[in-house]
Formats: C-alpha cells, sequence, structure tokens
C-alpha cells in the first residue's frame, strides 16, 4: 500500500512505552498502517497521556505531527519536540486562520 497521510488515535501515549490501544487487531492493523504511510499524525486528547493500554503498537518517535486537545506537559512537549514531532494544540489552532 502507498499512504501518504494517516491519522490515527491512541488509547494511552507513554513515554518509553510508545502508543497503545486495547484491541490486539486494532493494534496489527495500525502497525502495518505505519510502515506503509509517508506522514504519520496522532489524535490524543490530553487524557490519553501517561496511559497505558494492552497492546504497543508504536513507540513514539513513528509519528510526525501530534495533534491534542489541550496544551501538554512541559515533560511531553520537550520529549516530542527534541524528536523532531510537530506539536499542534487544537485550541490554538483554531483561533489561527489558515
Amino acid at each position: 500500500y502507498n499512504v501518504q497521510k494517516i491519522f490515527l488515535s491512541t488509547s494511552g501515549i507513554k513515554l518509553g512505552q510508545g502508543l497503545s490501544v486495547s484491541n490486539i487487531l486494532e493494534a496489527h492493523i495500525k502497525k502495518k498502517i505505519i510502515s506503509c504511510a509517508q506522514e504519520v499524525i496522532c489524535l490524543a486528547d490530553i487524557t490519553k497521556f501517561g496511559k497505558t493500554a494492552l497492546v504497543t503498537f508504536a513507540p513514539i518517535n513513528q509519528i510526525h505531527k501530534l495533534i491534542c486537545d489541550q496544551k501538554i506537559g512541559k515533560e511531553y512537549e520537550t520529549y516530542l519536540r527534541d524528536r523532531g514531532i510537530q506539536v499542534i494544540i487544537a485550541d490554538e489552532a483554531a483561533d489561527k486562520k489558515f
């Protein structure tokens, strides 16, 4: 498959463990699509940070952008930006004119 951009959600995002979900089949599909995608965009609300679900489907460094509903903690923001991952806060982005 040739996938230009993939938007995916996660049940948990935790430093050192990565992105995780509770469904094994969902994790398998997400792993496969990530391997085919040129750009991976993760959608995660603030409640997902620091959480781990049953199955890890990707390390954090496999995503290119993270879209969140609120400002994330400094530890996560630094970790993501140090790895070249763009962090977009939906509330802030909504105020900008594109």
